[in-house]
């Protein structure tokens, strides 16, 4: 198979693994809310999944009429 054949499927199978990340949220000493991909140790973090946002279809011009 060629390389590029290779790197194409292996790109289409991993695609929907990258879409999904996992994101952290914690309030710190301060009281601000912190987003993370990787919490600190010493601080009771909440999970929350993240999405990519839904693509929306194309709008193509229309004709006026009138």
């Amino acid at each position: 198979m060629k390389p590029f054949a290779v790197w194409m499927i292996s790109a289409a199978l991993l695609a929907p693994t990258l879409a999904a990340a996992e994101v952290y949220t914690w309030t710190d000493a301060n009281g601000n809310k912190v987003y993370s991909d990787q919490p600190p140790p010493s601080v009771n973090a909440r999970r929350m999944s993240v999405r990519a946002p839904r693509r929306r279809p194309r709008l193509r011009p229309g004709r006026q009429e009138g």
